[in-house]
């Protein structure tokens, strides 16, 4: 009888384990309403991440395919700006006003969270 291979262990990217603390964090929270968080990374670590939030739960999924519907809210940037945001190793609004990131849709939302999350101070 031949022995199963262990299955193997799936190594996270910065990002993706920022993203991961993000979705735990969102999960529950009042202020989270139905809509799509969307995180277009570039750099070395590059992709597409989908946070599909509603009242009762915030799932992360990688983009596949093309041809979702428009996000509420999308970020995009370099890889490593935006993990060290979501991380709290660098500070938001500097780093947004630095250009180290943009942000499209719903700016009050978007801002709203944020400050939910310890991510800013302020809101926008």
């Amino acid at each position: 009888m031949a022995a199963k291979k262990p299955a193997r262990a799936t190594v996270l990217s910065p990002l993706e384990r920022a993203l991961e603390q993000l979705t735990r964090r969102l999960a529950g929270r009042p202020i989270v309403r139905q809509g799509t968080i969307l995180v277009r990374a570039t750099g070395t670590e590059k992709g597409e991440y989908f946070l599909e939030c509603s009242k009762k739960r915030v799932r992360l999924a990688k983009r596949t395919a093309t041809g979702t519907a428009t996000p509420t809210i999308e970020i995009i940037g370099k890889a490593r700006q935006i993990s060290a945001v979501l991380s709290g190793t660098k500070d938001a609004r500097k780093n947004f006003l630095a250009g180290g990131f943009r942000v499209r849709g719903d700016l009050r939302y978007a801002s709203d969270l944020a400050l939910a999350l310890g991510i800013l101070k302020e809101p926008l």
